[in-house]
């Protein structure tokens, strides 16, 4: 991948594949370098803010991460991971600065509805939207439906939404 990156350096492609393969790798610099690379060349482009933005709230970056969803909506306003993860942002964050309940289910709502109602990733972001507004028998019905379309990921999914069950927002971890 990189021998491709040398060979054209103005060819994005490559640049997005190593960005999501440094974010899994948890090597979030990196990403971000590869992400900045991609801007740079497709300033238009959510997916480079997609990634960026991860990258920025993987290193606990938070106002940065928030800006970046943001940006990439602004390209691309129906984008549903750019919706999710700033909905999950705006609902989770450790810094309550960051936090808005009221922008996170606006978010995470039109998500779930761009994916009909069947991803239990969207639906997660809106039940924990719903609970940082205070809202929990709307957070616990849509964490039960979260649960339902879970498939392999129930326990995953059941462990993240617990706090919804005590009343509880959730609130992001980060190692």
């Amino acid at each position: 991948m990189h021998q491709s990156i040398r060979l054209n350096p103005a060819e994005p492609m490559p640049l997005y594949t190593c960005a999501e393969i440094a974010i899994l790798q948890g090597q979030h610099r990196t990403a971000l370098a590869y992400a900045n690379r991609i801007l740079r060349l497709e300033p238009e482009k959510a997916e480079g803010y997609f990634l960026r933005g991860i990258a920025y709230q993987e290193q606990q970056a938070f106002v940065e991460a928030k800006c970046d969803f943001s940006l990439g909506l602004q390209h691309d306003e129906k984008n549903v991971k750019l919706l999710t993860m700033r909905a999950l942002l705006l609902a989770t964050c450790l810094d309550e600065d960051i936090r808005d309940g009221q922008q996170a289910v606006i978010d995470a709502h039109l998500a779930c509805t761009l994916t009909g109602w069947s991803q239990s990733f969207q639906l997660r972001a809106l039940a924990a939207a719903y609970a940082e507004q205070g809202d929990f028998p709307h957070a616990q019905q849509v964490a039960d439906l979260a649960i339902q379309h879970a498939g392999p990921e129930k326990s995953f999914v059941t462990h993240f939404l617990a706090p919804i069950l005590k009343n509880q927002p959730i609130r992001m971890k980060y190692e």
